[in-house]
């Protein structure tokens, strides 16, 4: 589990945060350039749009990326927290499987957390 930002660095391969508050857009992606590949995906493109129409605050879900030339594959993790839209791709894929959705849901709260703290976004939920 990730509990500051030092530990974010070594254990999140990617993520991308995007939010919109008062017409003012946030877009935060830290990702290697293999990785924006992937990103440019339509499979990811389609995750982006699926939470971009949910009318829900909050909302949690996974894929399961299969391994291709570009990307080695994995669980993405994807959701909504009150608003803001985010995917998260950890380092240690083999660590996710043996998690149960509300275990992925809550370390992946957690993160979105420390990303907030680290980001000062704070100001686009009040």
């Amino acid at each position: 589990m990730v509990r500051n930002n030092n530990e974010l660095k070594e254990a999140v391969r990617f993520y991308h945060l995007k939010l919109r508050k008062d017409g003012r857009w946030y877009e935060n992606k830290i990702a290697s350039v293999k990785d924006r590949s992937f990103m440019s995906s339509k499979i990811y493109k389609g995750v982006i749009a699926f939470l971009g129409y949910s009318k829900e605050d909050n909302v949690f879900g996974t894929v399961e990326v299969e391994q291709s030339p570009d990307f080695e594959g994995g669980l993405l993790i994807y959701g909504k927290y009150h608003g803001m839209i985010y995917t998260i791709f950890w380092k240690d894929q083999k660590a996710l499987k043996g998690k149960t959705i509300d275990d992925l849901k809550g370390e992946a709260n957690l993160t979105i957390e420390i990303f907030l703290d680290i980001h000062n976004l704070y100001d686009f939920f009040f």
